[in-house]
């Protein structure tokens, strides 16, 4: 995760040889165009290095390449990953991913359309929801599958009553 780990990783993992991560850096071969590309999503010190999270972190973005959902970061036609992760007291993890199906590479995450309200009885919000709603529907870009966040409203009738 952090600069100098990354020439000491390279050539513990067989990348390149002993003594020339720096040319394999120098020659752009762990970037886009390189023999490898190496932490696309700018790695653990991008994400704020949040210990005890950056494994998940790690295999998130190989999932997310691996589905061809990384955005602007894919790597394409990516069919293999790989994760290397170092702890304390010299914890160590190697992980090989591999795309199953590469035929059958779909987006994993869809838009569930559901209607705003189920009663407008008493909720002075619902037009606000039914306005939501329609622009939802006629999302031509697919912002909202894209954002791929939840989103919760807590909602009260005059009396209280949710």
């Amino acid at each position: 995760c952090f600069s100098a780990n990354e020439l000491i990783t390279y050539e513990a993992l067989g990348l390149c040889e002993p003594g020339k991560a720096g040319e394999m850096i120098d020659r752009g071969d762990n970037t886009y165009g390189g023999k490898y590309v190496v932490n696309p999503s700018g790695g653990l010190i991008s994400k704020g290095h949040p210990l005890g999270a950056t494994g998940i972190a790690q295999c998130a973005e190989l999932c997310w390449q691996l589905r061809g959902e990384a955005g602007k970061r894919q790597v394409e036609g990516a069919t293999l990953a790989l994760q290397h992760n170092i702890g304390l007291g010299g914890a160590s993890v190697v992980g090989l991913y591999a795309m199953g199906f590469p035929s059958h590479r779909v987006r994993q995450v869809g838009l569930r359309k559901v209607a705003a309200a189920t009663s407008e009885i008493g909720f002075r919000v619902t037009p606000y929801f039914k306005i939501l709603e329609q622009v939802m529907l006629l999302d031509e870009d697919n912002t909202v599958d894209k954002f791929r966040g939840i989103f919760g409203f807590k909602v009260q009738k005059k009396t209280g009553e949710e």
